[in-house]
Parts: C-alpha cells; sequence; structure tokens
C-alpha cells in the first residue's frame, strides 16, 4: 500500500478534532437524511463509470487509491471485486439481510433504523473512532436504496459522519453492484464495492491548524 495513501488514512482517523462545541443530538437529521436520499439515487445513475471493463473470468481483486475528486476535493477510493458461487438473487438477499439487521458493537450504537419506502433503509447512529491519538464520538447518518434490474442489483449507500470539530464532517459513498456470471448466470454471480472517503466543510468553514 502507498505511503502516501496510509497518511491521508490516518489524517481521517488518527487525528483529534479541537473541540469547539460538545457533540450534540443533530437537530437537523431530516434535512440531512433528504440529502442523502437524493444523493444515493444519483450515485445509482452513476454506476457504470467506477469499474474499468475487465476481459476473462472474474478474480479477486483489492485496490485502494488516493484521487483528487472536482466536487468532493481528495478522496481514498476502495474498489473489490470477488466471483460468487451462489445466484445473484441469493447473495443479494444475503448482504440487505446483514445490512439492514441491527446488531451489537462495542463502539457503535443506533439511535434508528426505519425504513420509509421500499427498498430503502434510514439508519442514525453514534461511534466511536479510535486512533492513535485517542478516541472521536461522531454522530452518523445513512441513507442506503437497493435498485434491482433483469442482471444486476445495485446497492448505493451515502453517509455523513459529524465530527465534534464544528464545521466539519466525515464523507462515504459506497456502492455494492451484484450481477448474474456471464458463463452461468443462474447459478453463480460477481460481487463488486466501491467506497469513497471524504471530508467535506460546511460554507464558509475554515479550520485551523489544530483541527487537522
Amino acid at each position: 500500500m502507498k505511503r502516501s495513501v496510509l497518511k491521508d488514512v490516518n489524517f481521517v482517523f488518527e487525528k483529534k478534532p479541537t473541540f469547539q462545541d460538545p457533540l450534540a443530538i443533530v437537530d437537523n437529521s431530516d434535512v440531512i437524511m433528504a440529502q442523502l436520499e437524493k444523493k444515493v439515487s444519483e450515485m445509482y445513475l452513476g454506476t457504470n463509470t467506477l469499474f474499468a471493463l475487465e476481459l476473462g473470468a472474474p478474480s479477486i481483486s483489492c485496490q485502494m487509491k488516493q484521487r483528487f475528486d472536482r466536487y468532493l476535493g481528495k478522496t481514498i477510493e476502495i474498489s473489490t471485486c470477488a466471483p460468487l458461487e451462489c445466484s445473484m438473487e441469493t447473495a443479494s438477499d444475503a448482504l440487505w439481510k446483514e445490512l439492514t439487521t441491527i446488531r451489537t458493537y462495542p463502539d457503535k450504537s443506533y439511535r434508528y433504523m426505519q425504513t420509509s419506502k421500499p427498498n430503502s433503509m434510514e439508519k442514525n447512529f453514534d461511534q466511536i473512532l479510535q486512533g492513535n491519538d485517542g478516541a472521536t464520538p461522531v454522530n452518523g447518518l445513512q441513507y442506503m436504496r437497493k435498485f434491482e434490474e433483469a442482471n444486476r442489483i445495485v446497492l448505493t449507500r451515502a453517509s455523513t459522519m459529524l465530527l465534534p470539530t464544528e464545521g466539519m464532517h466525515m464523507g462515504c459513498n459506497a456502492w455494492t453492484v451484484v450481477s448474474r456470471s456471464e458463463t452461468d448466470p443462474l447459478k453463480a454471480a460477481e460481487v463488486r464495492f466501491f467506497t469513497q472517503l471524504f471530508i467535506e466543510g460546511d460554507a464558509g468553514f475554515s479550520a485551523r491548524t489544530e483541527d487537522v
């Protein structure tokens, strides 16, 4: 893994933010969730541009790189691909069940998980991010939606994690694409994951040295 990529990952997970205000209950979560709902639809429309065309039999692969996005700025991008010995429907059902089941974690708790529309899920959670410089509490909001097509199923997830530093938050866009195998479309499939991690600031926000 490239040293420059690790450096930027550490920037996100290891630096302890300056506490300008305590992390309070999010009173505009409905507004943020509506923005995330709109984003997952936009993400779905851009699914075809995520993965390079690969020839031959699918194989297990994983890649992480740093990239500058014209809209998001500096991002960490992770892409993974793997063949599956089950049908597209079986794989999609198992993944959806995993992502919509409330589980107990030592550093994460859910305020709510709810479904307001078919094939969608809204999550509001509190989490402690562990780093070498200490622990950072965050409040996270996520909107997830499933899009079903004849030969593939796409899950898009848009997340915002509000940091204790006022005006700064971490974003995560994630795509999961489960498609039929070209050689055995009824009994085999292929799954691809693509994730973007990035830092965003509110309009007019200017980070101080101690914030980053």
